[in-house]
């Protein structure tokens, strides 16, 4: 699945992102537990979850492989 695709069937993916963009984002939302996830900006066919958890963001990266036409996620670090 192309990341355009992503963006356009899921409102929390928003694409091409900083991990900084992504971080004012979620603060300004302010409610502990939203969450988007983004394209990885150092590595291709990678995507970051990032995650509003009471004050702090974190970031964790999703790294999948791909099998097919199935994307198969191995782990989630």
């Amino acid at each position: 699945m192309s990341r355009q695709t992503l963006s356009c069937w899921h409102r929390w993916f928003y694409g091409d992102i900083t991990a900084d963009h992504a971080k004012q984002l979620l603060m300004q939302a302010g409610k502990s537990g939203s969450f988007l996830v983004r394209n990885r900006q150092s590595v291709e066919h990678q995507f970051a979850l990032s995650i509003l958890l009471e004050r702090q963001v974190l970031h964790v990266i999703i790294v999948y492989e791909v099998s097919g036409l199935t994307a198969v996620f191995d782990s989630v670090c």
